[in-house]
């Protein structure tokens, strides 16, 4: 669309009324192409072939009035249309604006000559209209892809609003949250939040986790939550602080948690069996040793050290064979 050269469609069957307009954009030294419609479905037809840059559309245009030619709201029709009557009221004028309408005209010689500024003013509101519509599906298609990547780089993420007491309570979390620990959003928000699910003993690392946050430093910490069910799973936790510029503090705080469970069950397993085989190794009464691939002992159990007559694991450890036998007394010389 140019501004000096518009195309209009006029919904009207007078023709003084279209007549009466071009020469108003004629004396505003503005091109302008009128294509005319005297019914609403040759309007329809006229408006479907080629979408003008604005329509005109009679109040009682035969076959069904302006109010057929309206889309609410009005960026997702066609192009912007005004409406204009002989006679109007406030009644018919709120109606139409709410069908779809940029602007309602009652027409006159005065309003015919004030067109071109009337038609100005609803196209750049029009292009205001686009400019928000675009903003907002750009604002959607941005939390859309927000929420699917938290999704999958998290077992489920949140924001965390700080009160004026320093003490951060939930805005937000993704609905993952629910599958994991059992509790609907709602229920978990008027149980307390976050903490009312963490383990008793880990409570104050859950605190200190996010006073650090808080206070403007990211933080990772580890730490168990209880779900619906009781069962207890251990969350790494990752959290950002949000600063608010004008105010110059943290007002909320943004973070995701990974479900690290499995692998806390089997590092408390390795732990558990090297323990018990550690165990088993030094209550053996025969000489137990691991060494590398240098000859060098890596492991010695009691009955080893006793063997090779030094006073602990420490003297044998790193040590070959040889050095053992040359650097430490024999078993009979003491």
């Amino acid at each position: 669309m140019d501004a000096t050269h518009l195309r209009i469609i006029i919904g009207d069957d007078e023709p003084a009324a279209a007549e009466a307009i071009r020469r108003a954009f004629e004396a505003a030294d503005i091109a302008v192409e009128i294509e005319t419609a005297g019914t609403l479905a040759a309007y329809q037809v006229a408006v479907a072939a080629r979408p003008p840059d604005i329509a005109l559309v009679h109040l009682n245009l035969p076959g069904g009035g302006a109010i057929g030619a309206l889309t609410a709201p009005p960026e997702a029709g066609p192009c912007p249309v005004l409406v204009m009557t002989s006679t109007g009221n406030e009644q018919t004028a709120v109606e139409v604006m709410k069908a779809g309408a940029l602007d309602y005209v009652v027409e006159s010689a005065e309003a015919f000559v004030a067109m071109p500024h009337t038609v100005a003013r609803a196209l750049r509101e029009w292009k205001l209209l686009h400019e928000r519509k675009r903003a907002e599906e750009a604002l959607r298609e941005s939390e859309t892809r927000f929420r699917l990547l938290t999704e999958l780089i998290s077992d489920y993420a949140y924001e965390l609003r700080i009160r004026p007491d320093g003490t951060p309570r939930g805005e937000w979390l993704t609905e993952s949250f629910t599958s994991m620990f059992g509790y609907s959003l709602e229920e978990n928000q008027a149980r307390g939040g976050l903490f009312s699910i963490v383990l008793p003993e880990d409570l104050p690392i859950a605190t200190e986790h996010f006073q650090r946050v808080a206070a403007g430093k990211a933080d990772v910490t580890e730490m168990r939550f209880v779900t619906r069910g009781g069962e207890t799973r251990w969350l790494r936790d990752y959290a950002r602080p949000v600063w608010d510029d004008a105010r110059q503090k943290v007002t909320r705080i943004f973070g995701a948690a990974q479900d690290i469970t499995e692998r806390k069950r089997v590092e408390e397993a390795i732990t558990t069996e090297q323990s018990l085989l550690r165990t088993l190794v030094d209550n053996l009464p025969d000489s137990v040793y691991v060494k590398d691939l240098a000859g060098r002992k890596t492991l010695a159990n009691p009955a080893d050290i006793r063997k090779m007559g030094v006073a602990s694991a420490a003297e044998a450890l790193g040590k070959t064979d040889f050095c053992l036998l040359y650097t430490s007394p024999s078993p009979r010389d003491s």
